[in-house]
């Protein structure tokens, strides 16, 4: 006969588990935790990349399900909506919490007055997050916000279908998150590309142009710089969800310059959906390896940012920064 018991306080040591003892002194008694805070950073220090589950003693386990991140935000989410009845939950403190534990991961200074090794006044920078708390009305607000920047129908219905799918998204045309469901790998992939627009100076202006512009960037050099902002949005992500999978890699070639180039010039004969899918294989693939460069202690987080701060801009720029990386992260893994 099996009895599961559910709960938590009431299932610590001293309660439920110590009269069950006393009661049935034969009976075999299993406690499974969840997410503890102690054991979650000690098993975080392990070398497997993903440790599931760890034995605290014959009658104790605990399992990890959801990083504490999520853990946190969940307890806050729920308590936001107890105390906001007629709305949906905001999600604003989330992705704020998501930037700047990764902000403070790259050992960001976000008042700092200057964008060479820091993003300037990143503080001032933060965007608006738009979702189910302003109610129904949220894409037609998209729609309004994104029409005053240029963007036409067609890449406006390929923004929406995109968050469709992915639960959110951040939109740099507007500096503003865009949320329907909060999905924590998402959220946090986004969050890295907000922290890379930032650093590369999203709000500030050169000639009159943003100095993320990349408009002008010849076809190129635009797979290139997407690819890199794709790698730093994967790495972002893995450093705020361990457990997200790694990119399927079975049929692809081995990551390389000469391959790199191969899929550019693949690329750039392609149609557009085409393209932007390589870039983001290309991109998701390089950012997983840095990530295991970082696992390995080839890299510090300070190396990471100043990827997150590389201009991207200028003719060559992105295509000179994806080889430098790729032969970094090749010898490192040797």
């Amino acid at each position: 006969m099996i009895f599961v018991l559910f709960g938590e306080s009431h299932l610590a040591p001293g309660h439920l588990p110590r009269v069950l003892r006393q009661a049935m002194p034969e009976a075999k008694i299993l406690t499974v935790l969840q997410n503890i805070d102690a054991l979650y950073w000690r098993a975080a220090g392990e070398r497997a990349d993903k440790v599931e589950a760890v034995r605290v003693n014959d009658e104790v386990i605990c399992v990890f399900n959801a990083t504490l991140l999520e853990k946190y935000e969940s307890y806050r989410l729920f308590l936001d909506q107890w105390s906001r009845c007629d709305t949906g939950p905001d999600f604003a403190p989330t992705i704020y919490n998501l930037i700047d534990s990764l902000a403070t991961f790259l050992e960001i200074n976000r008042y700092s007055p200057h964008n060479g090794t820091q993003p300037k006044f990143l503080i001032d920078m933060l965007p608006e997050v738009y979702g189910n708390a302003h109610g129904q009305s949220s894409d037609a607000m998209l729609r309004r916000l994104l029409s005053r920047k240029g963007i036409d129908e067609a890449q406006l219905e390929a923004m929406l279908a995109s968050v469709a799918e992915r639960g959110s998204a951040y939109l740099p045309q507007v500096n503003a998150f865009h949320i329907r469901e909060f999905k924590m790998m998402s959220a946090a992939e986004d969050a890295a590309r907000f922290l890379h627009h930032a650093c590369r100076g999203l709000p500030h202006r050169l000639n009159g142009h943003a100095a993320s512009d990349t408009s002008s960037l010849i076809p190129i050099d635009d797979f290139y710089r997407r690819v890199i902002e794709h790698a730093v949005a994967y790495f972002g992500s893995r450093v705020l969800h361990p457990a997200r999978p790694e990119p399927e890699t079975d049929d692809s070639p081995a990551l390389s310059r000469t391959g790199l180039e191969k899929a550019a010039q693949a690329a750039i004969r392609s149609d557009a959906a085409k393209s932007d899918a390589s870039a983001e294989e290309w991109g998701y693939r390089l950012g997983s390896q840095i990530y295991k460069v970082y696992l390995a202690g080839k890299v510090k987080p300070s190396g990471v940012r100043r990827l997150f701060l590389a201009r991207l801009e200028a003719p060559g720029a992105a295509r000179k920064v994806c080889t430098a990386v790729i032969a970094r992260v090749r010898s490192a893994l040797r």
